[in-house]
């Protein structure tokens, strides 16, 4: 547990800092020879990258796991939580961050070989380095730092939850009940807002007046979106696991959606029918803090699974996101109340 969340936190700060690390280096983009044909960047996350004899890459960066280079890298290698082994050429630098950097008998390196913490370089006789060998502490996580790290991000969402909790509690509840009782509708919005937003964002370029608003969009709004989807799914998570422990509300999710589907009365506000021989009353104010708090833990932990932690919080984030969205499309097709004189004699009634 505690070298996954080491792990997991070298892989966040190392992101973060390596574009300062790529753009302290001294050297410029180097062209591919004559008869050399490279296909791109290469980029693996969790997951490792080779590149086979014959094969030409122009940048390889490897985050979370292994890298091969049997063939050519035409820029620079980097390597970040995991060992690299190189036979071939790379005519760039090698950058590694951990692990171990194993260059065999005529491998060729171009430029430096650059050694970030704990990073360790076996050079078998005949491979070359033109470069220099650098080694560099400013880089450095322990358990403490990674724990503390994993600690400050998770304690950042829960009270991200929360806050959503006191201020749109209601807004939280209907779109994870959704989400648990209604997933058809939510998949079939969740692809067309999935399609929707970058086909909007691309047709607000084309206008001077456009480009603001698509800016605004790809930059506030979808990230927004992408967190209250997050806390959304997390919510979900939460009820179903507090309603397992017994814990739960007494009303059941079904309850919950069925309640937002139906029609609603004047002022389009929901209503709850009260007892016997009482008026109907506004439903109670809901602050689900328990639910989404214990949510955004258990999301936190899934994350620690390499790679399938990071896909099924993506997919989580994105479901929650359309389910948000089909509850405000609901709540929007909602017939708003006639105005006139009859209305009050209806309200009366």
């Amino acid at each position: 547990m505690l070298r996954r969340v080491v792990s997991f936190m070298v892989l966040m700060l190392v992101v973060a800092t390596l574009a300062s690390t790529w753009t302290a280096q001294p050297r410029g983009p180097r062209r591919a020879g004559r008869g050399e044909e490279a296909r791109g960047v290469l980029v693996r996350v969790g997951a490792p990258a080779r590149v086979r004899a014959g094969e030409t890459e122009r940048t390889v960066v490897v985050v979370g796991s292994d890298a091969v280079v049997d063939g050519t890298v035409l820029e620079n290698l980097v390597v970040v939580g995991g060992d690299a082994r190189v036979a071939g050429r790379v005519a760039g630098d090698i950058v590694m961050v951990g692990g171990r950097l194993a260059l065999e008998p005529g491998a060729r390196v171009g430029g430096d070989v650059m050694l970030h913490g704990d990073a360790r370089l076996a050079q078998a006789p005949g491979a070359t380095i033109g470069g220099a060998v650098q080694r560099r502490t400013g880089i450095s996580f322990g358990p403490f730092a990674g724990w503390l790290l994993w600690f400050g991000v998770t304690l950042a969402l829960v009270l991200a939850g929360l806050l959503f909790a006191a201020v749109g509690g209601r807004q939280l509840d209907e779109a994870a009940a959704l989400l648990l009782r209604r997933p058809g509708p939510v998949v079939v919005t969740t692809l067309v807002v999935i399609a929707a937003v970058p086909i909007l964002a691309i047709t607000a370029f084309f206008t001077v007046i456009g480009i603001p608003a698509g800016i605004a969009l790809l930059v506030a709004l979808v990230p927004a979106l992408g967190l209250a989807g997050y806390l959304a799914a997390a919510m979900a998570l939460g009820d179903v696991v507090l309603r397992r422990l017994g814990r739960g509300r007494r009303e059941e999710p079904s309850v919950r959606a069925a309640r937002l589907e139906a029609e609603r009365g004047p002022g389009r506000e929901a209503v709850v029918p009260g007892a016997p021989g009482e008026p109907a009353r506004a439903p109670a104010a809901v602050h689900p803090y328990r639910e989404v708090a214990l949510g955004v833990i258990l999301f936190q932990i899934v994350l620690l699974i390499p790679f399938v932690g990071f896909l099924l919080i993506a997919l989580a984030a994105h479901l929650g996101a359309g389910a948000l969205v089909y509850r405000a499309w609901l709540v929007w097709r909602r017939p708003r109340p006639e105005a006139g004189p009859g209305l009050e004699a209806r309200e009366a009634a």
